[in-house]
């Protein structure tokens, strides 16, 4: 489930969203929690690669 960086102090737990209760959450945000996700551009650097024993 996203979260914004400023719900995490009212955030109690990792599992606190469940299957029953996500589309709740997500119907009660004035945005969508998803919006820019898919523009914003990351990279895996050879030594993150190494890091977990890729090539």
């Amino acid at each position: 489930m996203p979260i914004a960086w400023d719900e995490l102090t009212d955030a109690r737990a990792a599992d606190q969203w469940t299957i029953k209760n996500a589309a709740q959450r997500i119907d009660s945000l004035r945005s969508s929690p998803w919006e820019g996700y898919h523009r914003t551009r990351q990279g895996i650097t050879a030594a993150m690669r190494r890091a977990v024993g890729l090539k």
